[in-house]
């Protein structure tokens, strides 16, 4: 989760800006850490964007995850974009091949708005030199002194 205001400025910065290069239209990839894997609503939030949570659909539907994406990009967006969420449960049981299909799926959407897929990804699942498609990482969160800190005694 993300508490330190400086890491999630950082977030949403690397995000925005592969947003600003899509012309905030069609998919965007984002790999998080670990321990961002729950934060795709205050990543929503933070960009003014719709948070879609599509954990539900799998069961539902019985399709697999690049469907699902598929499937919840078509649906009419009332703002500039969505973020989904929920697709870590599901990327955690998925094949490299399934894992591979979802980042390739959300890499050719063509919407008229932007859909960002903010889910833990490994490192060199990502492509490279793909502007749409963008791994964060936090910076480290500086200890600010506080009034009774003995360090500096």
């Amino acid at each position: 989760m993300i508490e330190n205001p400086i890491q999630l400025d950082a977030c949403v910065r690397r995000i925005r800006d592969a947003l600003d290069a899509a012309g905030w239209r069609g998919g965007v990839v984002v790999a998080l850490p670990e321990e961002c894997a729950e934060d795709a609503p205050l990543i929503a939030q933070e960009l003014s964007l719709t948070a879609v949570d599509i954990a539900e659909g799998r069961a539902a539907a019985g399709a697999d995850v690049a469907d699902l994406v598929r499937s919840a990009a078509q649906r009419p967006c009332a703002g500039t974009g969505i973020v989904l969420e929920g697709l870590d449960t599901h990327l955690a049981s998925a094949s490299p091949a399934e894992r591979q299909a979802v980042i390739e799926t959300v890499l050719r959407l063509e919407t008229p708005h932007a859909v960002v897929v903010a889910a833990v990804f490994a490192a060199g699942e990502l492509p490279k030199g793909v502007r749409r498609a963008v791994k964060v990482e936090l910076p480290k969160a500086e200890p600010r002194p506080g009034l009774y800190d003995i360090s500096l005694i």
